[in-house]
This record gives structure tokens, sequence and C-alpha cells, in this order.
């Protein structure tokens, strides 16, 4: 009876042990797995994402064609690069310094790139430089119109710049604090710019000053419908402002921290902003949020289709992302080959080898794009899936080894190793 008796209260210690840590594992086996589903839930609030592509250092600045045939995007690393609809790098190109920001005219033709090198760069759609331009300071913005005819840009030198296709400087304008941001209208009638001084500035194609709205924190990023109706602006007091084609203020959403970049769509009927906690927003004409969608760091440069069937957002994760959201139906895709340079652009103007140290001046930039490899489209990382496994491998070592600890205290069944205690425990 005693041997019986002690049997039945080993036996019963056991079952308790075993019971208390299968509770304890199944706590801890779903805390990564809600995790993972939260996460997942956040990822599919924006639409889909089509697809993402991680380069070396954070992105700054991406620009997309009004059909969304063409996304470029700049970055840290010192490059240019240029993706097709399906995320297929078609060419890249190492500039002098960091990439601060790229634009993409609306056919697809044309891309533009400012750089921390003081260089404002435009390209063919092979890649190939078409001219540059030397400012004293930084290239913070860049914007192009529709057909390439024009390109605007802003700098710290505090100025507007405003170009033709061809390289010449039709005019500047002097906001006293750093342009932060510039963007076109459709056909270069209206230009919008951002500057530190805490203004939007709208001015006509031949550089008058039509008018300014002050909205009394540093602007750091401005984005113009087509037609020019309506003008977005990103300011550090974390607010997103609409504004009409007269400079009166028709909306102002707020957010947890700065925005950092803001685009309108093509048809006037979008606004997207990127934002320092991580997070791409797109708003309807009217200022109500349609969608977000939250990556791992913040969000450097936003750019949208005409229709808004297509975002693109470049992060400093070093990745640039590219969505569909729900909102039109998507463009027509163009040709995975890129548009041959149009005939009629001029020849850009030559200068001589002195002429290209000092501000101002244009030049022919002789290095070459780098051609991608056929079938190089976007890389995806699952970076929720595997960061998900990872938290999981961590808890499972950690239940083994409470396990083990409280074997070796208790001197409880081992249900591991299926080895008893000594008898000395008993």
């Amino acid at each position: 009876m005693r041997m019986n008796r002690y049997n039945h209260d080993r036996l019963t210690k056991r079952g308790d042990a075993a019971r208390r840590g299968c509770r304890i594992l199944f706590v801890l086996l779903c805390i990564p797995a809600l995790c993972m589903a939260g996460c997942a839930a956040a990822e599919t609030d924006c639409g889909t994402l089509a697809w993402r592509y991680t380069v070396g250092q954070p992105v700054s600045g991406v620009g997309i064609a009004g059909d969304g045939s063409r996304i470029a995007a700049g970055s840290a690393d010192n490059n240019v690069y240029l993706f097709d609809r399906a995320g297929t790098l078609l060419w890249s190109y190492q500039t002098d310094f960091d990439v601060l920001d790229t634009a993409v005219s609306g056919n697809g033709m044309y891309v533009a790139a400012g750089t921390d090198g003081n260089r404002l760069y435009l390209f063919d759609a092979a890649g190939r430089p078409i001219w540059t331009y030397t400012a004293g300071l930084p290239v913070r913005s860049v914007a192009i119109s529709d057909d390439g005819s024009y390109i605007a840009a802003g700098s710290d030198t505090n100025r507007v710049y405003f170009f033709n296709r061809q390289g010449a400087l039709l005019w500047s304008y002097n906001t006293g604090l750093s342009v932060q941001g510039v963007a076109v209208s459709a056909n270069g009638d209206r230009i919008a710019a951002a500057s530190r001084n805490a203004k939007v500035y709208c001015f006509s194609n031949a550089g008058d000053l039509l008018w300014t709205y002050a909205a009394g924190m540093a602007v750091s990023s401005v984005g113009i419908a087509g037609d020019g109706s309506g003008i977005a602006a990103a300011t550090e007091g974390n607010a997103i402002l609409f504004l009409d084609a007269d400079g009166g203020l028709l909306w102002r959403q707020t957010t947890a921290l700065p925005p950092c970049s803001v685009a309108v769509s093509g048809n006037g009927q979008y606004i997207v902003a990127g934002t320092e906690d991580n997070k791409v927003l797109l708003f309807s004409r009217d200022g109500t949020l349609v969608c977000s969608y939250t990556v791992t760091l913040a969000v450097c440069g936003v750019a949208i289709s005409d229709d808004g069937s297509r975002i693109a957002a470049g992060a400093r994760d070093n990745t640039v992302y590219v969505f569909a959201p729900e909102t039109a139906a998507p463009a027509t895709p163009a040709p995975a080959t890129p548009a041959p340079v149009p005939e009629e652009t001029a020849a850009p103007p030559t200068v001589t080898p002195a002429a290209t140290e000092g501000e101002g001046f244009v030049t022919i930039d002789v290095v070459q794009a780098t051609t991608a490899p056929a079938g190089g489209a976007g890389e995806e990382f699952p970076v929720v899936p595997v960061a998900g496994a990872a938290a999981l491998l961590i808890l499972l070592v950690a239940a083994f080894a409470y396990f083990r600890k409280r074997q070796s205290e208790t001197g409880e069944y081992d249900m591991l190793s299926d080895q008893h205690p000594p008898r000395w425990k008993r």
C-alpha cells in the first residue's frame, strides 16, 4: 500500500507539472502568432503591395510616370534607379553624392534627380545623362512636367530653379531659406514650392509669383494636381495641408509625427503622404483617409500615378515600395522596354571643362548608366514571417530552459529526457 500511494503521488505530481508546462508553452506559442497576424493586417490596409526592392542605403525620393509604368528612386548609396511597372530594374546610375530626390515625366521618357553634391541631373528613358546643372548647395527636390519640357528644382541655395528640356535656366526665385520641395503641373504652367521659411509658393510658367500661403511651420514637401487645381503641403508642425488653385486652405490633417513628403495624383482626386512614424497615408480630395500602410522606418518619398492606382514610396529601411490601392481601375501597363528619346530633343549645351566648377553651369556627364540584367524583378523580403519565426525560436529555447530549470530545482520527472530523479530526491 505504501508503494502504491507513493507511485500515485509521484504520477500526480508529474501530471500536474506536464499540464502546467503545456499551458505555458501554449501561451508562448500564441504570442508570435498574434504578432504576425497583427502585422499582416497592417500590411494589407492599403490594398496590395505590388512589389518592393531593397537597395544599399535609405531611399530618399521616388517618382512615377502618369500611368505607373516607370518608377524612379534615389538613394543615399549615390544611385538613381529606374524600374518598370512589375518591379524589374531597368537601369541604375551612380551620381556624385547622395541622391535626395527623383522625378519621372508623365510620359515616362525623362528622369530628373537632385543630389547632395549640388547637382541636378536630367536623364533620358535609357538612363543616358542629357545634362547636369551645378548649384552652389544641395538640390533637395526636383519635378518635371508630363512631356519633359520643364524641370523645376529646389535647393539649399534658397532658390527655386526652372529649366527647359535643353537645360536652359528660364528663371529662379529666392525664398530666403532652403527650398525643400517643388512640384510642376502636367503642362508646366504652375509651379509649387515649399520653403523652410514656413511658406508655400505658387508661380506661373514665366516665374511670376501668384500667391504664397503661410503654413506656420517649415514646409518640407509639396505636390500639385495635373491641372494645378490643388496643392498639397507637408509641414514640420505634423500637418498635411491641401490648398485650392488660389491658395485657399481646403483641409488640414494632423499626423502623429511630421510628414516627410506629399504628392497629388494627376487627376487631383488623391493625396498621398509619407511620415516620420513609418506610414504611407492616402487621402481623398475631401481629406478623408482612404487607407494607410506601415513600414519599418520613416517614409522619405512618395509619388502617385495619375489615377491613383499606383503609389510608390521610399523609406529609410533601404526599400522602394509600390502599392496598388483599390482606388481606381489600373492603368494599362506600358511595354517593358524603355521608350526611346524623342527626336525633337535638342542637344544639350556644351561648355568648356573649366566652367563645370562654378554654380549655374550646364554640363554633359560622361558616365553611363548601368543596365540591369534581364529578369531583375523587385527583391521581395518576407520581413514579417522571418521576424515571427525568429521570435518563435527564441520562445521555444526559453521554454526548454525553463523546464530544465524546474526539473533540476524540484526533482520532477523530466518530460524531455524521460529520466527520473535520483532515488534520494523522491
